[in-house]
Formats: structure tokens, sequence, C-alpha cells
């Protein structure tokens, strides 16, 4: 969620099902992840190289 929320143009609508779950969802915009972190994170989660339709769950 820390990665997520750090993107600019982007808006997390996370899915919760307790109220324990929720509060670590708020307490993800605390979290400030380092430069090799956010480096690793987005090799493995590149984005997409040209436009896709969302997934529907």
């Amino acid at each position: 969620m820390a990665w997520v929320l750090r993107q600019e143009n982007l808006v997390a609508i996370p899915r919760t099902s307790s109220r324990e779950h929720m509060r670590e969802n708020v307490l993800a915009s605390d979290i400030h992840l380092s430069s090799s972190s956010l480096a690793a994170l987005d090799a493995v989660f590149a984005p997409p190289k040209q436009k896709r339709s969302l997934e529907m769950i």
C-alpha cells in the first residue's frame, strides 16, 4: 500500500474485511520507502508497456 500511495496520479481503493486491516491501510501513508526498496518494487511490478483493460474480479 505504501508503494502505491507514493505514486502520483494514482488513487488506491483498498478492500478490507476487518477494522485491523483498515488501520494497517491508513498507517501505510506514514511509511517512507527507501530509494532501493522503491527500485526493487518497481522492477518486480513494472508498469505495462501499452494500454490494457483492467481485470475484473
